[in-house]
């Protein structure tokens, strides 16, 4: 077996469509190929280049095992170019689809009569293709190179994040409980969060503010299996879709919603159950592990405030993820997430937030879900229009700072305020 990376890029046409027709159209012959999310670039362009070139891109990785030889890959990828549209053009010229051939194993060649180099000679260069990269294996190095993908995406200042949208189906959550409680009402937010620019969108049935009623593995699954029926049949509809998070620390629902096509499993709970990874060892499932002292949240139990929080998480986090990679976990599949309002003060909060950059070197993927918290109350009060403003010039800053993945309510504002969209 051999693992291969391919990018797939479009900014001609419906780009999203004929995205997804080049990656069934590999996967036809690579069936073991899987998709990363979507990320939109600058059209990169010289000087004296026509105006009217100036097109975003779509940008995509696939990636998975094939049992075919280097050169069967690079002649599937040709053919797929040809029959999705691609035609000749000159240089840096608006594409229907540009496909690379970026990695064959730690296979090295330069062959001018296939016109192929692998690994492909901008594959360091570019921060986009960094970023998928990072995300589908930050640990993996190519041919041996000192510095592992999430390693040297962070040398760019490009952060290009990952959008985690937020549905909460509980009739108690802090800013939104009782909002999606018919399916009616669901399935209108999957929509919405997914047109607005979602690469993940984030289910959960139990709520975990402060003095919330714990939710039994049943009942939790009785309220999530209508919605993720709902989030399986919208995503038939589209071209590409938001992949799917499952906001939950039970091992018996997680199992139960596997088969539903869960992408990420986001634990709150912080491996307060080891069974919780059992059933996601050894797939491309990512695992969320998230400090927290309790759940619910409890505003009288949190970190003593004569500590250093980012020293005490960090020396958590290297504990839980040793443990993880002991349970079987790969490493790549670790996600970080600090925990934001759960057993911290608002003061440790901000804290945290100002010094996220030093969780980096713990090289796993790091997410942050701040949005409409409590700890904003002292800055913005309890309306939640003015902390979703609030969330907004947060999110800013944690991605100025390198954070990999954002977890808000409010898509909407945040393309409009940091000027962004997948459309």
């Amino acid at each position: 077996m051999a693992y291969v990376l391919i990018s797939l890029g479009s900014n001609l046409g419906n780009r999203k469509r004929i995205i997804h027709g080049a990656f069934i159209e590999l996967k036809k012959y690579l069936p073991k190929l899987y998709q990363s999310p979507l990320i939109e670039t600058k059209a990169v362009l010289p000087r004296d280049s026509d105006p009217s070139w100036n097109h975003p891109y779509l940008n995509m990785i696939c990636y998975g095992d094939t049992d075919l030889k280097m050169n069967e890959v690079w002649e599937i990828i040709r053919s797929a170019e040809l029959i999705c549209g691609r035609k000749p053009r000159q240089k840096n010229a608006p594409r229907q689809i540009d496909i690379d051939f970026l990695s064959y194993d730690q296979l090295i060649i330069n062959d001018d009569q296939l016109d192929l180099i692998l690994p492909h000679p901008e594959i360091n260069n570019r921060a986009f293709i960094l970023r998928l990269a990072s995300w589908i294996a930050p640990q993996l190095k190519i041919n041996k190179q000192s510095q592992t993908f999430i390693e040297k995406f962070r040398e760019f200042e490009n952060n290009f994040p990952l959008w985690m949208g937020i549905l909460n189906i509980t009739p108690d959550s802090f800013s939104d409980g009782g909002k999606y409680q018919n399916l009616s009402a669901i399935k209108k937010q999957i929509k919405h969060l997914a047109d607005h620019g979602s690469h993940f969108i984030d289910i959960g049935a139990e709520s975990t503010r402060p003095g919330a009623a714990k939710l039994d593995p049943e009942n939790e699954w009785k309220r999530l299996e209508p919605a993720l029926k709902a989030f399986k049949s919208i995503s038939i509809d589209y071209d590409i879709f938001p992949g799917l998070s499952l906001d939950s620390y039970h091992p018996q629902v997680i199992s139960n919603a596997l088969p539903y096509g869960v992408q990420i499993i986001n634990d709150v709970s912080g491996l307060s159950d080891e069974s919780i990874v059992f059933d996601i060892i050894g797939t491309n499932i990512k695992y969320v592990l998230m400090h927290s002292l309790s759940i619910p949240a409890d505003k009288e139990f949190i970190l003593n405030e004569s500590i250093d929080p980012i020293a005490y998480l960090y020396e958590w986090f290297s504990n839980k993820i040793n443990r993880l990679i002991q349970l079987g976990l790969n490493h790549d599949q670790i996600i970080i997430d600090p925990g934001i309002g759960f057993g911290k003060s608002p003061k440790q909060s901000f804290e945290i937030i100002s010094r996220i950059a030093e969780l980096k070197e713990l090289n796993c993927l790091l997410m942050v879900g701040h949005s409409r918290k409590s700890f904003l109350a002292d800055v913005c009060g309890n309306d939640m229009n003015k902390r979703d403003i609030e969330t907004v010039n947060i999110s800013n800053k944690l991605i100025a700072n390198g954070v990999d993945i954002v977890r808000i309510h409010n898509m909407k504002k945040h393309a409009e305020h940091l000027n962004w969209s997948l459309k």
